[in-house]
């Protein structure tokens, strides 16, 4: 079975789409503040996540 190409939508999903676009903006920058904080590379950003 075949998904369609494209859907139509009732109304716009970008307000929701730009929230959590924003959301994950302030999650990323809090991991590199802490990143920074605590002196770690730029590779150490995958240990700060576990």
């Amino acid at each position: 079975m075949r998904l369609p190409g494209y859907f139509r939508l009732q109304t716009s999903v970008l307000p929701q789409v730009l929230a959590i676009n924003a959301s994950k903006q302030v999650v990323t920058d809090e991991i590199e503040a802490l990143r920074v904080a605590l002196g770690y590379t730029p590779e150490m950003r995958p240990r700060l996540l576990r």
